[in-house]
């Protein structure tokens, strides 16, 4: 890093660091100047990506976990005096990369927010309420070792529901974005099969699920593989899909870093995929790192693996991918349309208005792939 770097602190750590000449130095600059290595891995993790935000997050992480042991919970201000000690010390560069390692409180609570916040805009689909009200309704028996989490980031919840003094299998799938019904199963045992094939410890391609329901979890998994293993038809796919349309945090982060890549223009591998969601792993807020595995994402890169192992036509994909752009726009259209039909009943009075055609339409017969079948 050159030595004409920023050397000043910004704002928001001014003045967080007021020893004079004669103060002793910090405890975390003892620390640093007894570990050179820490602060060259974080320069050079800043320089290799770039000196983007998600670069420097990254390298503040890494410098907080090595001194973390040793330190109640590195803050800006502890960066910002150890900062200006360095600048002391006759070494500018260093100084400069720890004013943005000081710096980094600002985007790592922008991050926090951005990732809290992002499934704000996604309205509750019909599926989601009717799992809501089951949930309160108490009518579904409920696996007592549940949820059980899957390497995709989705909690499965199996249970079974009484049907005319039989019970019937039942599977909610929910992730932050959206919960799911899988209902029409051949039996318990064909559910529970399915449902470990979803957990963080299996291998191999991802299946569809042996159930006449939909499942959106399978849908958005071959989305998926299909970007995984065809890079050419990421622009095409991007363009139309917002990230929300992928409804865990571990399939949303997936999707950006494929997104960032195709970005770029770069005809990516696995191993580059890889590579771009362990820098997204940073942006993770620290206590929602276990849905990934952990701060690493052993998790998440586990299922990229297995997105790698899974075939999917371009043709299922894109079918897919329609359908589901469809399914998101409708609770605002049907919200729009009941928004539009109480105001002409206002402007009309006496009128009584049609009954028109129901919120939901049926969707069109289509072929969109294995395991996808008419939503509830």
């Amino acid at each position: 890093m050159s030595d004409d770097t920023r050397r000043t602190p910004p704002p928001e750590v001014a003045g967080g660091g007021d020893a004079g000449p004669q103060e002793a130095e910090s405890p975390m600059t003892t620390l640093l100047r007894s570990d050179a290595v820490s602060l060259m891995l974080a320069a050079r993790a800043v320089d290799k990506g770039g000196g983007t935000p998600e670069a420097v997050v990254a390298a503040r992480r890494d410098l907080d976990r090595e001194l973390r042991d040793r330190l109640a919970w590195p803050s800006g201000r502890d960066y910002a005096r150890a900062a200006e000690e360095y600048e002391r010390a006759g070494r500018p560069g260093d100084a400069a990369l720890l004013w943005r390692m000081a710096g980094a409180d600002t985007l790592i609570a922008a991050a926090r927010a951005e990732w809290n916040a992002r499934y704000d805009a996604r309205p509750a689909t019909p599926a989601e309420k009717m799992v809501y009200t089951m949930r309160q309704a108490g009518v579904i028996d409920f696996d007592p070792a549940g949820p059980y989490l899957g390497v995709d980031g989705a909690a499965y919840e199996p249970g079974a529901i009484d049907r005319g003094g039989e019970a019937e299998p039942i599977l909610i799938v929910s992730g932050r974005g959206a919960a799911e019904l899988v209902v029409g199963w051949p039996g318990f045992d064909a559910m529970a099969g399915w449902v470990a094939t979803r957990g963080t410890t299996a291998s191999g391609p991802l299946t569809p699920p042996p159930a006449s329901g939909a499942c959106r979890a399978w849908e958005e998994d071959q989305l998926l593989a299909r970007l995984v293993t065809s890079p050419r038809d990421a622009p095409r796919f991007t363009v139309a899909l917002p990230p929300a349309t992928f409804t865990t945090d571990v399939r949303y982060d997936l999707y950006q870093s494929i997104a960032a890549l195709a970005h770029d223009g770069c005809y990516y591998f696995p191993d580059q995929l890889e590579a771009e969601l362990g820098t997204r792993m940073a942006m993770v807020p620290p206590h929602r790192a276990a849905g990934y595995g952990g701060a690493d994402g052993p998790f998440a890169r586990a299922y990229l693996a297995r997105l790698s192992a899974t075939d999917v036509s371009r043709e299922t994909a894109a079918a897919i991918a329609a359908a589901l752009v469809r399914e998101d726009a409708r609770p605002a259209q049907a919200a729009a349309r009941a928004q539009t039909t109480t105001a002409g009943e206002d402007n009309r009075p006496g009128v009584a208005p049609s009954a028109g055609p129901p919120l939901l339409q049926p969707r069109p017969p289509q072929d969109p792939g294995p395991g996808a079948a008419p939503r509830l």
